[in-house]
């Protein structure tokens, strides 16, 4: 974690949210918190771990921070297997979560807060041991129902999701996207 820690682009990991930012953060790693939130990359051009958007039909020069693939999965403590199905990671990667834990929907909460640190735990202890996408799903599951199991409808479902977005087409009505913040008209009036 301490060399990825330090890369330009690792604030990346506290963007992307999940589990590799809460692995972050729980480790020591809060200062990534502090550079996300401060300002903008400069370093984006720099380290060319970043992308931009000047293959978009309308590009107006955005860039930003992106993490190598072979980081990502060190951070969740990834060991290569002969096989796909025998890869192993320490923590279940957010492809894991969203598939098999019932806490889980492009949404950090509680539950997953629970599951996250009581791995770390395990880990810390000497206890905690990489498993297989499989050993994954076994264990998510098991996280699923009785005393472990979330509170019902405190999970956001897609369902969910398209309603907001829905809702707030309907009010505000066009698309935002790469628009100047002057040119976007809202309908209601900002009372501060």
């Amino acid at each position: 974690l301490d060399s990825i820690a330090k890369k330009a682009n690792a604030r990346e990991l506290i963007g992307r949210g999940g589990g590799a930012s809460w692995i972050m953060q729980y480790f020591g790693y809060i200062h990534l918190v502090w550079d996300f939130m401060s300002r903008p990359s400069i370093q984006v051009t720099v380290h060319r771990g970043g992308g931009n958007d000047s293959g978009d039909q309308f590009p107006i020069d955005v860039s930003w921070d992106e993490l190598s693939k072979r980081d990502l999965y060190n951070v969740f403590g990834y060991v290569a297997g002969d096989t796909r199905a025998e890869d192993k990671t320490i923590f279940p990667m957010d492809d894991m979560m969203l598939e098999h834990s019932a806490h889980y929907y492009y949404e950090w909460n509680a539950g997953c807060d629970q599951i996250f640190r009581h791995l770390a735990e395990e880990l810390v202890a000497g206890r905690g041991a990489a498993l297989t996408r499989h050993e994954w799903k076994l264990y998510l599951k098991s996280t699923n129902h009785r005393r472990h199991a979330p509170p019902p409808r405190s999970i956001t479902t897609h369902a969910f999701w398209e309603e907001g977005w829905e809702r707030l087409s309907a009010a505000f009505g066009g698309k935002w996207d790469k628009s100047k913040l002057g040119d976007i008209k809202v309908k209601q009036v900002f009372c501060p």
